[in-house]
């Protein structure tokens, strides 16, 4: 990412992060928002894709009414299914800047297989706001041939690398990668790290987030799923952390 100058939006949010760890906010820092359950992959982690098809999402009007109320955000994340999939998602970010003045960053949570929308999107969102900053999660769960397997479609690693390389040299983006520890990938992390240092070979520790396979009768509807094995979970994020040889940064801090 090529680095824009400290705006006044994002000193505020630092300011309200640091307080909201001794004394309860008026207002929150931070939104998720998924704003489709449509998805393009079958992970075997994630049941978001055998959802019903909603016909029912908000409309564009009713997420203006939303935000025009709670415009306080500093932080809003839009997440899905895959976002990308929403054909009016560029009048709903933009509704999203308008209302949400103190917006220090928007976060796209994306597994990264429509590439021209998401480019698209980033250079519309910089025409008006160039100052502003995006951040993206990549979803990347393996070496090439187990992630495949993971999300369900041939081709998905090298679709999603394309995509973090090509956002890695856009201005004021943040692009990451997000690994999901699961049963389907325990011990596979280190040949995920090379494919990916081979791919992209900038590629630091630092680029990665790394999450654990949640289970959810409500968002994922992964319920049923097997629940992991908690003592391999507990060894592997220990290795995993062991291989962090980067210098000091604030991710990896608050990740450890």
């Amino acid at each position: 990412m090529k680095h824009s100058p400290i705006r006044l939006n994002d000193l505020l949010f630092l300011k309200s992060i640091l307080i909201s760890n001794f004394a309860r906010l008026n207002f929150p820092l931070k939104v998720s928002y998924a704003v489709t359950y449509r998805c393009n992959l079958r992970c075997k982690m994630c049941n978001v894709w055998k959802k019903v098809p909603r016909h029912d999402e908000l409309t564009a009007e009713e997420i203006g009414a939303f935000f025009k109320k709670a415009s306080k955000f500093y932080w809003v994340g839009i997440s899905g299914g895959e976002p990308f999939l929403r054909p009016d998602l560029t009048e709903v970010i933009e509704i999203i800047i308008t209302y949400c003045t103190r917006l220090s960053a928007l976060h796209f949570a994306t597994n990264g297989q429509l590439p021209d929308k998401t480019l698209n999107l980033v250079k519309h969102i910089h025409k008006k706001h160039r100052r502003l900053k995006i951040v993206f999660t990549i979803s990347i769960d393996g070496p090439p041939a187990l992630h495949d397997e993971i999300r369900g479609r041939a081709g998905s690693w090298q679709s999603a690398v394309n995509t973090f390389t090509q956002l890695k040299g856009m201005n004021s983006v943040k692009a990451q990668i997000g690994f999901t520890l699961s049963a389907h990938n325990i011990g596979r992390f280190p040949e995920a790290f090379l494919a990916l240092k081979e791919a992209y070979p900038p590629l630091r520790f630092d680029d990665i987030n790394i999450n654990i396979f949640q289970k959810s009768n409500f968002y994922y509807e992964n319920q049923d799923m097997p629940d992991c094995d908690y003592r391999k979970l507990e060894e592997e994020t220990r290795a995993i952390l062991n291989t962090d040889k980067d210098a000091f940064s604030v991710n990896n801090f608050l990740r450890r």
